[in-house]
Order: structure tokens, then C-alpha cells, then sequence
């Protein structure tokens, strides 16, 4: 931040900027802003610590988005002090403890043990929540399906979440890449599930131990448009470029060596196309990506059958029998 003014100049207003006069600073706990004279505080906002804020629906309301896994700890008590984001978290727990509950009851299954084991509940779900401070949860979804209580999911992590353009209407889409190899692609109003990339379908599809070596971004390139721009995932040993629009695979490349941080993305060609950079234990490797932006298979498909079609229309009015033509007419 800096001091600023506004002073008539030449017949014009023009804004006055003076030296900076604090500093900006993120940390698990959010953003503060010290001054640069003393060092105090001068203000602070909380934010959670691995949560994407953006404003999903368009509402001009600040919205914080997280993916929750692993097993949680279900308080029946409702006045435990835990933080906001662990309260949200023990109310969808408590939500699928009874939900569970519910089914096994109607299933004739035994309650004594059952009971002690909904006390864990799996989770590996993304949450939505309006405002800051929070005023509504907007939508909860289930990343991993049927196959939630069946597999263990101890090890399940989740890259760093993406705001893309909504497909349709205003207000953005979210994607959630996880380590097992699932992409998913939701509408950032409701929730509702856009696309899902089975990467296991994939050879060298990226995969991770630890989220703060994982990239989830889009790529810019020159004269494409926003909502084209291609999603890239990395993780330790590979990255793959996304389609926004369906989900599908474009081009994957293997790392010759596990990589040790988050790679790093910039254009160090010059051809308006950003690259990809990533850093091993003996070497940094740059990965140029090349993007082409000809015309689709379906659209020349499509306009190669209208081109045949005007020709026979043609050939028919030219050529083909007329019954109503009279024997005085040329």
C-alpha cells in the first residue's frame, strides 16, 4: 500500500503517490499489514491456512473453498472450542455419522460396534463456505464416489484448488486434482459436477506424496481466449496438459528425476506461450509447451458437409426434373 492524492495539474487531475509506507505479509494465519516506520500491526485478516478464496458465485462476497480428507473425529459436543474451519468440518462428520446411522439401522445391522466407528469419519470432500467471516456453507461434494468407505484414503492429498471461468453464466468453476490420479472439474454456484478426468486410464499421469511440490494452473497463451487456456498438472514425477472444457488429456511428459519443489511457470522463449520449469536434486529441466490453435476435426467435418450439400442442391436445380414445367417455357 501506498499513500496517494489527488492534485489539479495542466488542467487535469492526476493522482499523487508517495514512498510506501507499510508491508503486506502471508503466513499460515492470513494477510498482515505492518508499517515500515515502527513495525506495528496496522491491520490483519484471518484466512485459513490451505483454502482458495475467490468469489465463486458472483455475488461480490468473499467464498473460501477447501478439500477435506482423512478421518475426523466426530464431537457429539457442541461447545468444544476448535477453530471455524474445524467447526464446519465436524458438522458434515456429524451430518454422515447420522446419515450412516440411518442406513445401517434400516440395513437390521448391529449398533454397538457400528456406533464406535462412526465416531471416525472418512472424509474427502470439498466445502464451500460464503463470506469472511463465514454466514453459509454453499455446497459440500463427495470427491471420491462410492468408493469413500471401501478404499483408505490415509494418504489422500489435494493440490493446491483452481478458479477457472464458468462455463456458462458469470462467476467461476473450481477444479480439484487429487493424488489418486482424479481431476474434477465443479460449478463454483452449486456444486455440480462439470467433467471428471480418470487419470489411472493414463500412462504417467502425475501423482504426489506431498501437496507443496504439486501444481494445479492454467498456461497463457497468445491470441487463445481465457476459457480455452490449457489446465497443467504436475506432481513428482510428471506433468500433463487438461483440457478446460471436457477433461481430456492433451499431452503428459515424464520427469527424468523426482522433482523437489513446485515447478515454476514462465515464458523463458519469448513466443508468448508460458513453459514450465522444474527443479531436481542434480539438474533444472525446462518443459516447452506448444499449443495449437487450428480448427477443430468436427468444425471441418461440419463445414465440408455443407459445402456438399449446396453442390447437390445446385446440381438438382440445374439438372433434375422439373414436373411442373411447361412445354412452352426454354
Amino acid at each position: 500500500f501506498s499513500p496517494f492524492g489527488r492534485r489539479r495539474h495542466a488542467g487535469r487531475d492526476e493522482p499523487k503517490r508517495g514512498k510506501p509506507n507499510v508491508i503486506v505479509s502471508k503466513n499460515d494465519h492470513g494477510l498482515e499489514v505492518r508499517s515500515l516506520k515502527n513495525g506495528r500491526s496496522v491491520c490483519h485478516l484471518s484466512l485459513w491456512y490451505e483454502t482458495m478464496y475467490a468469489d465463486m458465485n458472483h455475488d461480490g462476497v468473499l467464498d473460501g473453498l477447501f478439500v477435506m480428507t482423512g478421518d475426523h473425529l466426530v464431537e457429539d459436543d457442541d461447545t468444544y472450542e476448535s477453530r471455524e474451519d474445524q467447526k464446519w468440518i465436524n458438522k458434515l462428520a456429524s451430518r454422515l455419522k447420522d446419515s450412516r446411522m440411518l442406513s445401517s439401522d434400516e440395513n437390521g445391522e448391529d449398533g454397538g460396534d457400528r456406533r464406535m466407528e462412526d465416531q471416525n469419519q472418512k472424509l474427502c470432500h470439498l466445502m464451500a463456505l460464503s463470506g469472511v467471516p463465514i454466514k453459509e456453507e454453499l455446497f459440500t461434494v463427495n470427491l471420491c464416489g462410492k468408493n469413500l468407505l471401501k478404499d483408505s484414503n490415509d494418504s489422500l492429498d489435494a493440490a493446491p484448488l483452481l478458479a477457472v471461468e464458468a462455463a456458462y453464466g458469470k462467476g467461476q468453476d473450481v477444479v480439484v486434482a487429487l493424488n489418486n490420479k482424479s481431476v474434477q472439474r465443479f460449478r463454483g454456484t452449486n456444486g455440480r459436477r462439470v467433467w471428471q478426468l480418470n487419470g489411472k486410464h493414463h500412462d504417467d499421469f502425475p501423482t504426489w506424496e506431498d501437496s507443496a511440490i504439486s501444481l494445479l494452473d492454467r498456461i497463457e497463451v497468445a491470441n487463445v481466449g481465457p476459457s480455452a487456456r490449457p489446465i497443467v498438472l504436475a506432481g513428482d514425477r510428471s506433468i500433463s496438459l487438461i483440457s478446460p472444457g471436457h477433461g481430456s488429456v492433451l499431452a503428459t511428459a515424464t520427469f527424468p528425476q523426482p522433482s523437489i519443489r513446485k515447478p515454476v511457470l514462465v515464458d523463458f522463449n519469448g513466443d508468448g506461450t508460458t513453459d514450465v520449469v522444474v527443479v531436481t536434486k542434480e539438474a533444472v529441466w525446462g518443459y516447452r509447451v506448444t499449443v495449437s490453435t487450428g480448427s477443430s476435426i468436427f468444425f471441418r467435418i461440419v463445414v465440408g458437409l455443407l459445402v456438399v450439400g449446396l453442390m447437390l442442391a445446385v446440381l438438382r436445380n440445374r439438372f433434375g426434373p422439373h414436373p411442373n414445367k411447361r412445354s412452352t417455357d426454354a
